[in-house]
């Protein structure tokens, strides 16, 4: 297709971002919102990209990297985010928690905790756990993704939904003020959302990269949460939003 001046530099955008706000390319690109969406348009029918809720993707964004990758991507980020968590929880909790590499730093730190129940879909966190001898441990059934160790599907979320918890952590692949949580894989947030209902006190963990994106399939909305941590002041917009949504904001601190 022959780009219009603009084009070129929104794939770009794209490219070095992976997704992005309609009203923020107009902002900065300079044009109104009309004249965006009359250039993306083309673009988005053309398939090189894609249109959900108010922003646009690459098409192969909506693929999550592989476990091990995440797992070495934002360390420091997701440490002291999960020193942020454990400092909340308190030593003779009931916990839930879902996968994801943020949550396995989040474990690790747990168990340094005393006499806490722990009910997870994760092989991995399960195996984080049970190399201590001060918890509790309860681990879900049903297919196991063999990527990251995960337990989902229909079996999984009967389990969790057995149990009344005081914490229930998560994470997510990005949060908007629009959609709130989002996430890559609709079994995943399916897990999410169970998770949630049993908590009395509903955190999510995620660290600065995740912030104003939106990934397919909707979690929850701001106020689906009552604690965020997070490791950057995430700006006015949404600190705004999450008082609004009479959500904490936890900023964890380097140490």
């Amino acid at each position: 297709m022959k780009y219009t001046k603009r084009q070129p530099q929104i794939l770009e955008m794209l490219r070095q971002r992976g997704s992005c706000g309609i009203s923020e390319l107009a902002g900065e690109l300079g044009v109104s919102l009309e004249t965006i969406r009359r250039d993306l348009r083309p673009l988005a029918e053309s398939g090189e990209l894609i249109k959900i809720h108010g922003s646009v993707m690459l098409p192969n964004y909506g693929r999550e990297a592989r476990f091990r990758k995440r797992m070495e991507e934002n360390v420091d980020a997701k440490l002291v985010i999960a020193r942020a968590v454990a400092g909340i929880i308190e030593s003779g909790s009931t916990v839930m928690i879902e996968t994801g590499s943020t949550a396995n730093f989040i474990a690790r730190q747990l168990v340094a905790r005393d006499d806490l129940t722990i009910v997870t879909n994760s092989v991995e966190i399960a195996r984080i756990v049970a190399s201590s001898n001060r918890h509790r441990l309860f681990l879900s059934g049903g297919e196991v993704r063999l990527d990251d160790g995960a337990a989902l599907g229909s079996a999984a979320v009967d389990y969790v939904r057995r149990f009344n918890v005081d914490y229930g952590i998560i994470s997510a692949g990005a949060i908007s003020v629009a959609a709130g949580l989002t996430n890559y894989d609709p079994l995943d947030s399916e897990f999410c959302r169970a998770l949630l209902a049993q908590a009395s006190v509903r955190i999510a963990a995620l660290d600065r990269s995740k912030f104003g994106r939106e990934t397919l399939v909707h979690v929850c909305h701001l106020d689906g949460i009552d604690i965020l941590a997070t490791d950057h002041d995430p700006g006015d917009a949404f600190r705004e939003a999450l008082a609004s949504a009479g959500v904490r904001l936890a900023v964890a601190q380097s140490v």
